[in-house]
């Protein structure tokens, strides 16, 4: 129920000095999204029970990434990335569906998946390694901030610590924080009027996936990892 073409021209160039890397790429990608029941999608806020079906679903993104990494001394490298991400077509999913429901939370209704036919992103993202002196422990460090043209922003922040037990053997505990704010047109549920008809968005917009609502995450994990010889390593992670 989804096909994707695409294709990615990346290119690295390094400064005379060697310490600093300037990264530029651009893709495109072709997408076609359908329901596998019906080879097509469904009308957007059409009646799961009186669907109309419409063709495939098209959609064309453009990806474009400029990127610097830094050696600032023996022990510290840093990285900037900006991306931005422009999309055009059918971004709904086929398979989505949203409920109108009354005061008791009583369904009414089910109607599908209505989302704008375009999106704009972008993210900035940095990243800081650094090896503790006079040892061989090392700390990642990242920050990634997102915004995008439907209403949603996040920020991620990734804290990893590899504690070298050996020159064969590390333990990496890793912290994950992750938040995000509610798409514009997010809406857990549609309402209802005095005679139970469903009340729709004005714009025809609407969705209640929860990916599109606000969030917060925390991840917290643990990696061993065992160099079993020069070319190869064993590692387990719990997360």
């Amino acid at each position: 129920d989804y096909e994707s073409l695409g294709i990615n021209i990346s290119l690295a160039r390094e400064s005379d000095d060697r310490l600093s890397t300037l990264t530029g790429s651009i893709g495109w990608i072709d997408d076609t999204i359908y329901r596998s029941d019906t080879g097509g999608t469904p009308e957007p806020l059409a009646n799961v029970q009186q669907p109309r079906p419409f063709s495939k679903g098209e959609r064309k993104t453009l990806d474009a990434l400029l990127g610097i990494s830094r050696v600032l001394n023996r022990l510290t490298v840093v990285q900037l990335n900006l991306s931005l991400s422009a999309s055009d077509g059918y971004h709904s999913d086929p398979y989505k569906i949203i409920s109108a429901a009354d005061a008791n939370e009583r369904i009414i209704a089910n109607f599908h998946d209505s989302r704008p036919d375009s999106r704009l992103r972008g993210s900035l993202f940095g990243k800081l390694v650094h090896q503790l002196r006079d040892t061989l422990h090392s700390v990642h460090l990242s920050y990634r901030l997102y915004q995008d043209d439907w209403g949603i922003s996040s920020h991620t922040a990734d804290l990893r610590y590899r504690h070298r037990l050996n020159r064969q053997q590390y333990l990496e505990p890793h912290v994950r924080l992750y938040r995000q704010s509610a798409a514009d047109f997010y809406q857990r549920s549609l309402s209802v009027d005095a005679g139970s008809n469903p009340v729709m968005p004005e714009d025809s917009l609407v969705s209640a996936d929860y990916r599109l609502d606000a969030l917060s995450s925390t991840t917290l994990g643990l990696k061993y990892g065992i160099r079993l010889s020069p070319d190869s390593e064993l590692r387990l992670r719990a997360e």
